[in-house]
């Protein structure tokens, strides 16, 4: 006779056996008396899919949604390792581990679409668009160049451009700079040039202004 196993303490299914015959109705009584060992039922647990369940509880089985082992998202595309059983919180979707790894890796790389995780069709796009943010972040553009933002010096300490450097430099003095493409040379600085570099500095403090201040 099959019997159905489950989880002492979760009630999930485990596996279907063969229970075995009590050797002492048998010998005694000559009667098929078979034994029920714990944590087991006779009652075949119901079709789930990949990402349910059956849980056996009240002397029933139901079913419940199972993630357990799977990763979940949300709009910010941190993964999360799902280590329970049921529902996944609301507004998060599953994903497999090579997807969350993906995700690590690429955070772009997958948008939520109608409930479901799916390649972000704009990936090209948006994957640009990353790349102009980083880039923005880390320089800004003059009329010698792009320059960085933060310098690292040949004694290895790292020095912020506008706050450290700016200050110390004079009309005719060399200066590193950059082309979008990260190209390096070396420019002049010019009048125009240090007023550029205040202009930026007053941008980042202050914001966009509509006309250039009278620095």
């Amino acid at each position: 006779m099959k019997i159905y196993n489950y989880d002492e303490m979760t009630g999930e299914f485990l596996f279907e056996s063969e229970a075995e015959l009590d050797p002492a109705e048998w010998q005694i009584n000559h009667k098929k008396v078979y034994l029920m060992p714990a944590n087991a039922t006779k009652t075949k647990p119901p079709k789930t899919s990949a990402t349910q369940i059956a849980i056996f509880q009240n002397d029933s089985w139901e079913i419940e949604d199972n993630y357990k082992g799977m990763y979940m998202v949300d709009e910010n595309m941190s993964p999360v390792f799902v280590d329970f059983i049921g529902s996944l919180p609301e507004g998060f979707v599953p994903c497999t581990e090579a997807q969350a790894n993906k995700i690590l890796e690429d955070k772009i790389y997958y948008v939520i679409q109608n409930g479901e995780l799916i390649i972000n069709p704009n990936y090209d796009e948006d994957k640009e668009k990353e790349k102009e943010e980083i880039f923005n972040a880390n320089f800004f553009p003059t009329s010698l160049g792009y320059i960085r933002r933060t310098v690292k010096m040949q004694n290895l300490e790292e020095l912020k451009f506008l706050s450290d450097i700016l200050p110390l430099l004079e009309v005719g003095t060399p200066v590193l700079v950059y082309s979008k493409d990260l190209k390096q040379s070396t420019a002049i600085v010019t009048e125009q040039f240090i007023a550029e570099c205040k202009a930026q500095l007053y941008k980042d403090f202050y914001g966009d202004f509509p006309n250039e201040p009278n620095i």
